[in-house]
């Protein structure tokens, strides 16, 4: 990894394991659509049974976890995140971002609340967590 982190220019994937490591870097940022396209495109999900299948739970994993990664990494930017613009920017449903959300909250991941009536979460600008400080 240090290899592919240290290079000024990266062309296109054109391995598996380059077109993993673009992903775990669109991942990093939350970008879902980015990392989706590097991932499902594969070979290697034609070798399984039910590939479509597989291919549409890892998509929306990769969707859940791209949220939990722009979480952990942007966080301390937003005094409050609105839950309907995650729904959107992640496409996931709002009960699915509820509970995202609440889980990291209530594992300590996250320091924020849910603020019901305006349906967003309220982060709590506090030291950064061992895991928020090892990301940034």
């Amino acid at each position: 990894l240090n290899h592919y982190s240290n290079q000024v220019f990266l062309g296109p994937p054109e391995t598996t394991r380059d077109n993993v490591y673009a992903a775990k870097q669109a991942l990093e940022v939350g970008n879902w659509e980015k990392c989706c396209s590097f991932i499902v495109p594969l070979k290697v999900w034609t070798f399984l049974p039910e590939a479509d299948t597989i291919k549409e739970m890892l998509t929306n994993r990769i969707k859940e976890e791209a949220l939990r990664c722009y979480l952990f990494r942007y966080s301390q930017f937003y005094d409050t995140l609105s839950l309907e613009s995650l729904a959107q920017q992640f496409s996931l449903s709002s009960n699915k971002i509820h509970s995202v959300v609440s889980k990291m909250i209530f594992n300590d991941e996250l320091s924020g609340s849910w603020d019901q009536p305006a349906a967003c979460i309220r982060i709590h600008h506090t030291h950064p967590t061992k895991l928020q400080y090892l990301i940034s």
